[in-house]
């Protein structure tokens, strides 16, 4: 099974006047919330925080890199700290750029180091299991933790029962992880053929649940910085919960990493923290550059990278091949010792006269 996109047909058609379009409205939103609303000056400060917000970005996807190279090396494979982190980064421009690309994400890692090291798509799945999982969690202490202070009652209700909702799902979805191997024993045979090397299973290492744990809190820790930026600061549990629930609505509808969705749900429960409107729109706004615009670009790059990685081998396996056909000698100008054993002549009889 391969990826079912080429690196020209990443970036066409639909997605094209998708990104099209919202860059078009972030821009205009950007410029209107400059003139009519109430912005902080761009201080060293503020440039401070939305380093730190770029900085928590990389980590998780350094901790993705990371929990792929445990993952295979729990099955006796093994990539370079090189090919995982360009993996990672690859998998990230796809479920960002491509509808429902939260799926794909597997097989583009598995598609990034296949020339190191084939048959990684079932590392690649648990890994994304446990990522899915670790969110859901989040997102569901998150909304227990809240409700227990009290300050936001418009969430309580609403916190009482997506709390143990959540945080029950994410917890089958570890377990899924878990059982991995035997999960796809019971796929098509062609899907279970392509996970089954490195589909792994057994229970969750307390290395990869640190692992899992690092990466969704820093990818929380991202709005925490972009909204400090503006000198709003949010509460541990305030940004798990924004965070947390945003990105699982905003992979519902299919698109292409949640664009529009994931920003009003940001807004709306900022909104519902009591925040005005008119304070958390640019902050937001803000906040996915970092979080979706720049690790798009950077892993549009990566992704780039690996294609060119894989013709520049494919062109150097040929060369080998027709360097090689010219450097065998001709049959005309062999030497004497490449000239094959000549066989011993056999002595004819002399034939007898037909008249004696």
């Amino acid at each position: 099974m391969e990826v079912p996109f080429t690196r020209k047909r990443l970036l066409s058609g639909a997605q094209l006047w998708v990104i099209g379009v919202v860059l078009v409205v972030y821009s205009a939103a950007l410029v209107l919330a400059a003139r009519q609303w109430d912005l902080p000056s761009l201080t060293g400060r503020v440039f401070a925080f939305l380093a730190l917000a770029l900085a928590f970005e990389l980590l998780a996807k350094v901790m993705f890199a990371a929990l792929f190279r445990m993952g295979l090396d729990s099955v006796g494979s093994t990539v370079t700290w090189k090919a995982s982190i360009l993996a990672a980064l690859a998998g990230s421009a796809v479920a960002r750029l491509i509808p429902a690309g939260g799926a794909l994400t597997p097989s583009t890692m598995a598609w990034a180091v296949r020339d190191e090291q084939p048959d990684t798509a079932g590392a690649a799945v648990r890994i994304t299991m446990l990522t899915y999982a670790g969110l859901l969690i989040m997102t569901g202490l998150g909304l227990a933790w809240i409700a227990t202070e009290g300050p936001h009652p418009v969430l309580f209700a609403g916190a009482l029962i997506l709390a143990p909702v959540l945080t029950i799902v994410g917890i089958v979805v570890m377990a899924g992880a878990a059982w991995l191997d035997r999960l796809v024993k019971r796929l098509p045979r062609r899907l279970a053929k392509y996970l089954s090397p490195t589909a792994g299973g057994g229970k969750v290492t307390i290395m990869e649940a640190s692992l899992v744990a690092i990466r969704v809190v820093a990818e929380a820790m991202v709005l925490w910085a972009a909204m400090a930026a503006f000198g709003i600061f949010l509460t541990p549990s305030e940004v798990f919960v924004a965070h947390g629930l945003s990105m699982i609505i905003g992979g519902l509808p299919g698109l292409p990493g949640g664009l529009g969705i994931v920003e009003g749900g940001i807004i709306g429960i900022l909104t519902a923290y009591g925040l005005s409107t008119t304070v958390v729109v640019a902050p937001v706004l803000v906040y996915r550059v970092v979080d979706y615009w720049i690790p798009a670009g950077i892993g549009l790059a990566a992704f780039g990278v690996v294609s060119r990685s894989r013709v520049r081998r494919q062109h150097g396996l040929h060369r080998v091949r027709v360097d090689g056909a010219t450097l065998s000698p001709l049959p005309g100008l062999r030497d004497e010792t490449s000239r094959p054993a000549e066989r011993p002549s056999t002595p004819k009889t002399p034939s007898r006269s037909r008249h004696g």
